[in-house]
């Protein structure tokens, strides 16, 4: 696979390309925008056009000062759907035919279960109710609105690279499959899992293809293996968050029950202001009105959520958790952050986290327990309720979220990691545990990975993977030069800190990348033409 590395000398090339950039929320400002003018200085002869992802790009796009070739607003795509001519138009569509031409087996797992206001209810139980907002004959519209779009932006100006930040929607998705079919990359900035590390890729999973590649090929520097050592030794001496990890902590300080009792206290001293503020949003007509988002919901059910967040955060904190014992022996498993990216995409089977939690719990074999701990960023966000479900699911004990989840790991009675698609399960490699994947990650291509795909299988794979030494020599092996792969792919940079802490850091790492990988992609499609023409 294709891929940018900042570092490498600029390759020649006619760079007559076609670059088509989703600008979408405050990416747009911090990157997006900052981008496309780096890559016109960068690649003169190129051409740039655009999507409006929502209505927070809206205004940095317009008054951004840059010759488009075409510019699309996505925001409004979804709303098609409640045209009176929207059936006559578009209903002919059959879901069959869609999915023929995206090349994917069904409409519902690869796209309407990709974007949470669709199969979910925002606002209704603090965070997302289960409830589907929209029924299911107006689901089937929006894949066909969205179909439709993608077609004609392709009709118009086909590009040939898409950039993205990410791959959250319905549209999102389509896009990506309409343009995979066609040999268009869509490319995003990737976490390796590795703190500070980033890698572009053209998947909607994580599965780093070219580290895996590489990893497999054994193409690996002496410097990069030096690198992973130092890694692994480094994680094993004192654990390394990730780079992000700052974003996480805020949140767990805000779950924390006096820093959030103040801020209640603060927001409800200045209560006209923030009655306005709440109220502007609710009624903001820039969002989708086929469906609510977490952003504008009514102004009742803000204030009914803010009172729920400190009653939920303060009930986390007395509810009957499980001690870990030392003559206890278990397989553990945390839970996922939700609705998110990481779930509905990467492992769609196992959002109900309960029925999955229970599965494997009812799989163990006879001695060993099933821990379960919440993550640190869904405390205030999930009911009582839900942990009580937890807690009365036999062989099954939950842990106290404020309990380290690191000791957790490196236990000695810890006999295997459950992995959906989190940081914990890389965490668990790196300190010799093995792992049962439930999701298309990229390690899976190491030894201390089992990935299933059949629940059936859990008790066979239990009994399996607990039998494993991960500390053989041919795991260290294999984990040494796995991190030293990901180390050759990648480039170091704050991306995460940048975009969700508003962090200052020099983002021309990021431009190199995608430079250089545009010039490949055009060097690969000039030598590709060349080869035609001579045969």
């Amino acid at each position: 696979m294709l891929g940018g590395h900042a570092n490498e000398p600029h390759l020649k090339a006619s760079t007559e390309m076609r670059i088509l950039v989703l600008q979408q929320g405050s990416w747009a400002r911090k990157f997006g925008i900052p981008l496309v003018d780096y890559l016109r200085k960068e690649l003169p002869s190129a051409q740039f056009a655009a999507i409006i992802v929502n209505p927070v790009a809206r205004i940095d796009v317009e008054n951004h000062d840059f010759p488009y070739a075409h510019l699309w607003d996505r925001s409004e795509v979804d709303d098609e759907v409640l045209s009176p001519d929207f059936d006559e138009r578009h209903g002919h569509l059959s879901m069959a035919e869609i999915e023929q031409d995206l090349d994917i087996e069904s409409v519902w797992l690869r796209l309407i279960y990709s974007q949470r206001s669709l199969v979910y209810t925002p606002g209704i139980k603090h965070r997302y109710s289960w409830d589907q907002q929209v029924d299911d004959a107006t689901a089937l519209n929006v894949v066909r609105s969205s179909y439709v779009t993608v077609k004609s932006i392709f009709e118009a100006w086909e590009p040939d690279i898409i950039i993205t930040p990410n791959y959250v929607s319905l549209f999102h998705n389509c896009l990506y499959y309409y343009a995979k079919k066609r040999g268009v990359g869509m490319w995003r900035v990737n976490s390796t899992r590795i703190s500070g590390q980033y890698i572009l890729t053209d998947d909607n999973m994580h599965r780093l293809a070219s580290v895996v590649a590489r990893f497999k090929r054994g193409d690996l520097s002496a410097d990069s293996l030096e690198f992973a050592q130092d890694y692994i030794d480094r994680f094993r001496a004192e654990y390394i968050p990730p780079e992000n990890y700052a974003i996480l902590k805020k949140r767990q300080v805000e779950s924390r029950i006096w820093p959030l009792a103040k801020r209640a206290v603060l927001k409800f001293y200045k209560i006209p202001r923030y009655l306005f503020y709440m109220w502007k949003r609710s009624i903001n007509a820039e969002y989708p009105k086929l469906y609510r988002t977490i952003g504008n919901q009514p102004l009742l059910r803000q204030i009914r959520n803010h009172i729920l967040q400190f009653y939920y955060t303060r009930r986390v904190h007395h509810l009957n958790y499980h001690s870990p014992r030392e003559d206890e022996t278990f397989v553990y498993y945390p839970l996922m952050y939700q609705p998110e990216e990481t779930g509905m995409l990467w492992a769609p089977y196992a959002n109900n986290q309960i029925e999955f939690a229970r599965q494997i719990a009812m799989g163990l074999p006879s001695g060993m327990t099933l821990y379960v701990r919440e993550h640190p960023a869904m405390i205030g966000r999930r009911s009582p309720r839900y942990y009580e479900k937890i807690i009365k699911t036999p062989n099954i004990k939950l842990i106290s979220p404020f309990y380290s989840n690191q000791k957790l790991l490196r236990s000695l009675n810890n006999k295997a990691v459950i992995s959906l698609s989190g940081t914990t399960g890389f965490e668990a490699m790196l300190v010799g545990k093995p792992i049962l994947l439930f999701a298309d990650m990229f390690y899976d291509a190491l030894p201390h990975c089992r990935k299933l795909t059949d629940l059936t299988e859990i008790p066979h794979a239990i009994k399996e993977m607990t039998g494993l030494n991960c500390g053989d020599q041919k795991f260290e092996t294999a984990l040494l030069e796995f991190i030293a792969a990901i180390k050759e792919e990648s480039f170091d940079m704050g991306y995460a800190s940048m975009w969700g802490l508003n962090q200052q850091g020099d983002k021309s790492v990021f431009f190199e990348a995608f430079a250089n990988l545009i010039r490949k992609i055009e060097a690969n499609r000039y030598e590709k033409n060349n080869i035609s023409a001579a045969e």
